[in-house]
């Protein structure tokens, strides 16, 4: 602002300001402008694409892609967890690769198994476990009685009127869902040499041993 009013200045006093100076200033300010214009035209872009892509997360397109991306990252945290969950599982299971049939029976956690078969020179020792898991918690019938006292009078009695309400509700049955796990040990020539398992009460069962 001080430099267009010397400019001015220049021009009604005729103050010695040379004519090479006043262009020099002209032009300044004319890039000056043009910069700003330039940096208004890329605000205005920008505002233009952040509206573009906030009515585009509104659309149903757009709301469908948001429900899908959260879906991919839930299976992606379930994934992981299974991943854990399954490592945890070897870390446990492949302490017994090469021990014996007799430490393994006489382990307090595995005891003797459910089933035993032998084929092909390979033992197979089948253990089948189980987690029971309460779905539904019982609640209990309860019996409710509300007692209405009322004073009442008429020309000939007066008195006190009782009236009793008993309500009842039935409860409801605890639900139970049994949750299996079946782990086979393979044997050969007396030594432990892989296991299997199946069944996602294998992790708790085996990480609460």
């Amino acid at each position: 602002m001080k430099k267009i009013n010397t400019i001015i200045l220049c021009v009604l006093v005729l103050s010695g300001c040379s004519v090479e100076y006043m262009q020099k200033e002209t032009a300044r300010m004319k890039s000056e402008s043009a910069e700003m214009e330039a940096e208004t035209v890329r605000l205005n872009e920008k505002y233009e694409k952040l509206n573009a892509e906030l009515e585009w997360l509104e659309s149903p397109a757009g709301k469908a892609e948001r429900a899908r991306q959260k879906q991919v990252e839930e299976n992606n945290k379930l994934l992981a967890q299974a991943a854990a969950m399954e490592a945890d599982i070897k870390v446990v299971l492949d302490k017994w690769i090469g021990r014996t049939e007799h430490e393994l029976i006489a382990d307090r956690f595995w005891g003797l198994p459910q089933k035993v078969y032998e084929t092909g020179g390979i033992k197979y020792l089948l253990y089948e476990l189980s987690k029971v898991e309460i779905v539904q918690s019982a609640t209990p019938s309860t019996t409710t009685t509300n007692i209405n006292t009322n004073a009442y009078s008429n020309d000939q009695w007066e008195g006190v009127k009782t009236d009793t309400e008993v309500t009842t509700s039935s409860g409801r049955p605890e639900i139970t869902q049994e949750r299996p796990c079946k782990i086979t040990f393979d044997f050969q020539n007396e030594r432990m040499v892989r296991w299997r398992r199946q069944g996602w009460a294998c992790h708790y069962l085996l990480m609460g041993k």
